[in-house]
C-alpha cells in the first residue's frame, strides 16, 4: 500500500443518517507538513449524500503524490474510496457505534493495512490515525484553512 493512503481523509455519515449528526468535519480546506512534505486536502459539502475530495503532496516544491476521494451513502451504509495516484483501494466503512460527532472511525478488517482509520476533530486541528494489526501505525494532524 503506498505511503501516500496515509495521507486520505475521510468523511462523516453517522448512524445511518447522512451529516445529520454534528458539523461536517472535513468540509473545507486543510493542510499540514507530514514527513517533511506540505499535504493539502480539499472537501465539498455533503449534498446529495456524496462528499467528494482531493488531496495533493508536495515535497521539494514538487508534486509528489495526489488522490481524488468519494465517500458516500447506500442503503444506510457509508463508504469511503480513495484512488490514491489513480490507483483505486479498497472501501473502508464508518463504524456508527465507534464515531460521533467529533471522531470518525472508518474500517476495513480484510485490509493488510490500515485496518482502521480514525479522525478527531480538536477546535481546528483534525487528528488522524491509521491503525493496523502490524507495524507502526501512523499519526499526524491538519489544520483548518482558508481555500485558495
Amino acid at each position: 500500500m503506498p505511503k501516500s493512503f496515509a495521507i486520505a481523509l475521510f468523511g462523516l455519515v453517522l448512524n445511518g443518517s447522512v451529516f445529520a449528526t454534528g458539523p461536517e468535519l472535513l468540509t473545507g480546506c486543510w493542510k499540514g507538513i507530514v514527513d517533511g512534505a506540505e499535504v493539502e486536502e480539499r472537501w465539498s459539502g455533503s449534498a446529495g449524500d456524496m462528499m467528494l475530495g482531493t488531496s495533493k503532496t508536495v515535497s521539494k516544491a514538487k508534486a509528489t503524490d495526489f488522490e481524488f476521494l468519494k465517500i458516500e451513502i447506500a442503503s444506510k451504509k457509508t463508504t469511503y474510496t480513495a484512488f490514491i495516484n489513480g490507483k483505486e483501494m479498497p472501501p473502508f466503512t464508518l463504524d456508527g457505534g465507534a464515531s460521533n460527532s467529533k471522531k470518525l472511525v472508518f474500517e476495513n478488517p480484510a485490509n493488510p493495512f490500515p485496518k482502521q482509520v480514525i479522525y478527531e476533530l480538536d477546535k481546528d486541528t483534525l487528528k488522524i490515525a491509521l491503525v493496523g494489526d502490524s507495524g507502526p501505525n501512523v499519526e499526524y494532524d491538519l489544520t483548518k484553512t482558508a481555500c485558495d
